[in-house]
């Protein structure tokens, strides 16, 4: 049964296949008399670790608001796509942020922001040889236990990740408390309009915490309390209120605003890579009106010639994840029509049943996932009552098709098909009794596979009627 868990649960990670489908618009400023392109996508990876045994490590019950505060604010405001992830152990921990550099971290213009909260842990290393800083991830031990390191994340593993990055800039924002050698402590230097071509052309990796070895991190934090502070006014934006905020602007503003609330019993700290090729960078938030480059009004979308191309991109973005999830869904409809059967006796084509779904839940996951977001930056271009429209579909295929059909019957028939090849292979029926069990299953399963048709045809054709709306508004 436990092949089945591909089927009965939505797969933990995107794949590539659709990556060009599902960035976030392009974030362009007006320098002079040209616009600059900044970044082409913007992801990020939210990690909230809050429930911890209660024994070694106190649970974090505010961890989770902290999580969808933070994703809701960069998803409305600064344009990115956001993936979160909540109460992993080690292994989880470090596969989900290596699968997500993978997958987006292969484009030199995206920027990648991952951002942790939970706890975190330093060890003192022997011989005066500094100290090592640790991820604290569910089901670790206590910092004293010998096997400690064994279940806690390395910072320095962090660090190498970030060496295999292609994009140029990734901003790692850690909302626990630890020591480490992975960055270097910097300070401003220069405003960012002066420089700030220069800033996104070069690679930076770049690292706040909210705390440092000793201290603890606080179920309420003051630290995301701030950096939400930070990314919706212009607290953090330098003397000269730009409109942009930089990594080391960010770093320095947390670092200030923290320390000095009389609540506060953490101290973050920032700073980049030690690596000479990661230092010359700086991450770049634009920040939304009003507070934003006087130049630029939501993100730059400054004229109509910028409106129109925005339109463009989102319709390419939308009407290509919406084909492909149609294309994905028939594919399980003709599975199931076509070999549906033939999989009661043959492993073969229950293999082949199961590499279907499989791609077929990696888009639905995406939609699933993603719908808010898509909807958010749709709206920036064709208006609320375009998104709204958006938004029906989505609901249609998450309610009509995924959940009515998919994970009830679809899902079901798996069961009961392995079920039958499991009762057939011990040879607890009959000849005659399989036979009876086979034609039940066979009715059942046409009903299913016709209703499941229906349900694809209705929501397809209102997709293509979406579609067909959009096109003649941009050509």
């Amino acid at each position: 049964m436990k092949r089945l868990v591909l089927i009965l649960t939505l797969v933990p990670m995107l794949h590539l296949q659709a990556q060009d489908t599902r960035g976030s618009i392009p974030i362009k400023v007006a320098i002079g008399d040209s616009i600059t392109e900044l970044y082409r996508n913007s992801y990020a990876l939210l990690i909230g670790n809050s429930e911890y045994d209660g024994i070694y490590w106190k649970r974090l019950p505010g961890v989770k608001k902290d999580i969808d505060t933070v994703s809701k604010i960069l998803q409305r405001k600064h344009g990115f796509q956001v993936r979160i992830a909540e109460n992993l152990n080690k292994d989880q921990v470090y596969n989900t942020i290596n699968t997500f550099v993978k997958e987006y971290g292969k484009v030199p213009e995206n920027r990648l922001l991952v951002y942790y909260a939970g706890h975190g842990h330093t060890i003192e290393n022997p011989f005066d040889t500094g100290n090592t800083g640790y991820i604290v991830p569910i089901g670790a031990p206590g910092g004293d236990s010998s096997d400690f390191e064994t279940n806690a994340i390395e910072m320095d593993q962090i660090d190498i990740i970030s060496k295999r990055i292609a994009s140029k800039h990734v901003l790692f924002i850690f909302d626990a408390c630890f020591a480490g050698t992975i960055f270097e402590s910097n300070f401003r230097n220069g405003f960012i309009p002066k420089i700030i071509n220069q800033k996104v052309k070069s690679p930076v990796r770049q690292f706040i915490t909210s705390g440092k070895a000793g201290e603890k991190v606080p179920d309420s934090s003051i630290f995301r309390r701030q950096f939400v502070k930070a990314l919706t006014t212009n607290e953090a934006d330098g003397g000269n209120k730009d409109g942009y905020l930089s990594g080391t602007e960010l770093g320095e503003f947390l670092q200030n605003t923290v320390t000095n609330d009389r609540h506060s019993t953490t101290t973050p700290q920032y700073g980049k890579s030690r690596i000479r090729q990661f230092r010359d960078g700086d991450f770049v938030f634009i920040l939304p009106e009003p507070y934003g480059p006087k130049s630029t009004k939501n993100n730059s979308v400054q004229n109509t010639e910028e409106i129109i191309e925005g339109r463009k991109a989102q319709y390419k973005i939308i009407a290509e994840i919406l084909n492909i999830y149609f294309t994905r869904v028939d594919n399980v409809h003709k599975a199931y029509s076509n070999i549906g059967l033939f999989a009661l006796e043959d492993q073969a084509f229950f293999d082949e049943i199961l590499v279907v779904v499989k791609e077929y839940n990696e888009i639905f996951e995406l939609i699933s996932l993603n719908n808010k977001g898509y909807q958010l930056e749709f709206e920036e271009y064709w208006g609320k009552a375009s998104g709204e429209d958006l938004q029906k579909i989505f609901q249609a295929i998450l309610n009509k098709i995924h959940k009515k059909h998919i994970f009830e019957n679809i899902n079901g028939f798996m069961v009961r098909i392995n079920g039958f090849r499991t009762e057939a292979n011990r040879k607890r029926w009959s000849k005659k009794k399989a036979e009876i069990k086979k034609k039940e299953l066979a009715a059942d399963l046409n009903k299913t596979v016709d209703s499941l048709k229906r349900a694809i045809n209705e929501v397809d054709q209102d997709k293509e009627k979406f579609l067909t709306k959009l096109y003649s508004k941009i050509n």
